[in-house]
């Protein structure tokens, strides 16, 4: 707790609001016994309009005070639409019956929290039917290879949320957008690196202004503007910036 607050006291250091904060990297949070705590720090500190989360959305009966806390909006990811789905998808045991009902129970007092499910089922006429009336907003994204990693797939004509791909990205978006902070204080220029291949920075260390101006995140956008993407280990096999990224900075390198 030390160690977040010390990155929430970090961003307030920054000239103008942070746009966004995340809670949930590489992990479920809600198995985080301190997220309400943390969300009531964040939100006292006054930095962001929006403080977002992303879950499985099975433990949601144990915080049921996570929108009075001040969270604005839960990102919940199904993965299936029954248990056996679950069980071939995730190897893990899921009741229905009680996802479904801490959902409506969420969406039954949540205020002004927004609640967004997902899904990568092909089933979405059922799928609409089971959730469309306990979230603000649902999709059903594309299943696309976006982690580096995977081997070498071909580049698929369509993105995770139905946008055309027309060619690889020298520019990957995500080190000019965000900080990505791991358990240990470690950062990292971009979620996917489950590995924590590429390391920008140590919160335990530096604050957040130190490592977004710091020279290894300038080196590794240095080399995105060069055009030298491919020689960055980790990135070079990664297909996010196509697949799950609608920003392009490939045409405003010179600017």
């Amino acid at each position: 707790m030390n160690l977040y607050e010390k990155i929430i006291d970090d961003l307030c250091q920054f000239p103008n609001r942070i746009k966004k904060v995340k809670l949930g990297l590489h992990g479920e949070p809600l198995l985080n016994l301190l997220l309400p705590k943390m969300i009531v720090y964040l939100k006292s500190r006054n930095i962001t309009d929006t403080i977002e989360l992303f879950t499985n959305g099975y433990l949601l009966n144990q915080y049921p005070q996570l929108t009075k806390a001040g969270l604005n909006r839960i990102n919940i990811s199904i993965e299936g639409l029954d248990s056996k789905q679950y069980k071939e998808i995730t190897g893990a045991k899921v009741y229905m019956s009680r996802l479904i009902n801490n959902i409506k129970e969420l969406y039954k007092y949540r205020g002004k929290c927004k609640i967004y499910i997902k899904t990568i089922t092909q089933d979405k006429e059922r799928f609409f039917n089971m959730f469309g009336n306990i979230c603000d907003e649902i999709f059903v994204e594309n299943i696309v290879p976006q982690w580096s990693g995977i081997g070498d797939p071909e580049l698929p004509k369509v993105g995770m949320y139905g946008q055309p791909i027309k060619e690889w990205k020298e520019v990957c978006p995500f080190p000019f957008m965000y900080l990505h902070y791991n358990w240990n204080g470690s950062v990292s220029p971009c979620t996917l690196d489950w590995q924590r291949e590429v390391i920008i920075g140590d919160a335990n260390k530096e604050s957040a202004v130190e490592i977004w101006n710091g020279d290894k995140i300038r080196k590794l956008r240095e080399m995105m503007l060069q055009g030298r993407r491919r020689e960055i280990p980790f990135c070079d096999k990664c297909f996010a910036p196509m697949v799950c990224c609608e920003e392009n900075l490939d045409n405003l390198i010179k600017k």
